[in-house]
């Protein structure tokens, strides 16, 4: 499985709106789907109506609790809430489908939106992962 983690200040420009400066966010080419352990950065929360469940890389599976979206900079919807989720992550393809162009390279990541070309998002190499 190829994944690309990268841990990102998205707080320092702003991705909640809310001081959420303890949870990171991990930018992943391998997840199935936008996640938070966390309602604080979450609109337009509605119960989860579904089976599907989150397989963690070890192997547990973690029951999701509510969808919502963070309506900010970097618009991210259909956010899977899971509480005891121990990463929060933006799902790259899920990012794409949503209009947004991922780049990485040697120095970091950068999200860009399609139809503009306006930087909505980066961070920069530290490490093996990339932080803004």
């Amino acid at each position: 499985m190829v994944q690309q983690m990268i841990q990102s200040a998205f707080p320092a420009f702003d991705l909640t709106g809310k001081d959420v400066s303890s949870s990171l966010w991990y930018i992943d080419s391998a997840a199935s789907n936008h996640m938070t352990s966390s309602l604080v950065p979450l609109a337009n929360v509605k119960p989860y109506v579904g089976n599907m469940q989150i397989r963690t890389a070890n192997g547990e599976t973690l029951p999701i609790k509510s969808v919502g979206d963070i309506p900010n900079t970097l618009p991210l919807t259909n956010v899977f809430h899971a509480p005891d989720l121990t990463s929060n992550l933006i799902y790259v393809g899920q990012l794409v489908d949503e209009n947004c162009n991922v780049s990485f390279s040697k120095y970091g990541c950068v999200v860009q939106d399609q139809d503009s070309g306006k930087v909505i998002g980066k961070g920069s190499k530290c490490g093996r992962k990339v932080q803004a």
